[in-house]
């Protein structure tokens, strides 16, 4: 368990230790990992495990999953009878039941009172070596886009800009033309060469090949960029900034943080984002049990930041997670979800994440050449 908790990678890791046959998956489902209970199946989507026809969990909006209006949460599926397995979680391959292994009781503790300035160093030596570690397996392509993610990404990233395949932004709709645009700036500012991929439709073959890999678990903005994302180089690693929402403290809400109570199941359940996709008035009979079996898992010197496991484990797997098994020419990493990078953003108080002052030290750290330049 201690390896597994320390690998930073998409995977999913079966382990047979003392005799007991394990799945874990990594620590932000990149990898996604479903299973039916009922047969004992593994797979990366429902086309994979399923010898039958799709038996449709009820009172859930399918049809607003597929338009990107929402994903499932909590270890739903599409199907009634399979179960996702959720990150930080191991699934018993002889019971098909999952258990929690991470964070345990000592994880946050580790990094109490570290304070901003030293995390925002950490956080930043850490994505620079997992960075280097990425460039060691294949060739890596890295975006740049106006987001504070990105920049953050790509400063950490510094000292191994000469290695990188390339530089590159998308050009799909109005937000990324703005992206691009502003992405361009900051490449001229660091005299790297940076490469603006206008939107390429994805041919109907391709569009039919990523339902039938996700199984239709989520498209969204994915299949807008379909076409953009198939025609990179074939082999290559694309970086990608996920995960750091924590570190601007999301899930608690603007103005309100001193206000969210971090063990409150409404609020938390709020934050599942399902007001297009399951309602209130429509919506699993079982939902509040899951949300708080789910919650009752965490230990208590961890649930003072339930919220922020939950934006991982219940809402970013089932966006990314489900998408990831669509493009097959190249494969989208992520250097923060490292669960060491998660434990040192989470040490951060709430308040001082969602205030902005981790991210404000996070640039100054990795950008402060790029101050001037706004975001969008």
């Amino acid at each position: 368990v201690g390896l597994i908790a320390r690998l930073v990678w998409r995977f999913i890791a079966l382990c047979c230790v003392a005799g007991a046959a394990r799945a874990y998956t990594d620590a932000a489902g990149d990898m996604g990992l479903l299973h039916d209970p009922g047969t004992g199946i593994l797979g990366s989507s429902l086309p994979v495990i399923l010898a039958r026809e799709v038996e449709e969990l009820p009172d859930f909006n399918h049809r607003a999953v597929l338009d990107g209006l929402g994903g499932y949460t909590l270890g739903y599926t599409r199907d009634r009878r399979v179960e996702r397995l959720l990150p930080n979680h191991r699934l018993d391959l002889a019971t098909m039941r999952a258990t929690r292994f991470w964070p345990r009781e000592d994880s946050l503790a580790a990094h109490e009172g570290i304070g901003i300035d030293a995390a925002a160093g950490a956080i930043i030596a850490r994505l620079a070596q997992n960075v280097a570690g990425f460039q060691a397996i294949a060739p890596c392509l890295m975006p740049i886009s106006g987001g504070q993610d990105s920049r953050i990404l790509l400063g950490a990233a510094r000292e191994h800009h000469a290695r990188m395949a390339g530089f590159f932004g998308w050009h799909m709709h109005r937000q990324s033309r703005r992206d691009t645009a502003t992405g361009a700036r900051i490449a001229e500012r660091l005299g790297l060469d940076y490469t603006i991929i206008a939107r390429i439709e994805a041919t109907i073959d391709e569009v039919a090949a990523f339902y039938a890999r996700t199984g239709q678990l989520a498209t969204g903005t994915a299949l807008l960029s379909l076409g953009m994302v198939n025609a990179l180089p074939e082999g290559h690693l694309v970086l990608r900034g996920n995960v750091l929402e924590i570190a601007r403290g999301t899930e608690w809400g603007w103005r309100k943080v001193t206000r969210v109570d971090p063990h409150c199941a409404r609020w938390g359940m709020r934050r599942l984002k399902l007001s297009h996709v399951a309602p209130e008035e429509r919506r699993p009979g079982d939902l509040e049990a899951r949300y708080l079996a789910w919650r009752d898992t965490i230990p208590d010197a961890a649930r003072h930041v339930a919220h922020d496991l939950s934006f991982i484990e219940n809402y970013y797997a089932n966006a990314s997670g489900a998408r990831n098994p669509a493009h097959v020419n190249v494969t989208l990493v992520n250097a923060f979800a490292d669960r060491r990078i998660i434990a040192m953003t989470l040490a951060v108080s709430a308040r001082d994440r969602r205030m902005g002052r981790l991210n404000a030290a996070l640039l100054a750290r990795a950008v402060p050449d790029l101050a001037d330049i706004p975001f969008v």
